[in-house]
């Protein structure tokens, strides 16, 4: 699968179901030239600025910010 995209950085803040809100990130997006592709975000600064937690034994998975 191909997909032509342009390479850009969004600014997001991320609120859980208790409505804690993160700091602001800037993080990488691949943007596609239409709204029939979902827009694909990246991890790299969220996994530098957060700590994050797996158990996949007890389906646990959640981040925190350091």
């Amino acid at each position: 699968c191909d997909l032509p995209v342009k390479v850009g950085k969004v600014t997001i803040r991320l609120i859980d179901e208790k409505e804690n809100i993160s700091i602001f990130l800037i993080i990488k997006a691949y943007l596609a030239p239409n709204n029939k592709v979902p827009l694909i975000i990246g991890f790299q600064n969220l996994l530098s600025e957060f700590k994050v937690y797996f158990c996949y034994k007890d389906n646990i998975a959640y981040i925190e910010e350091t």
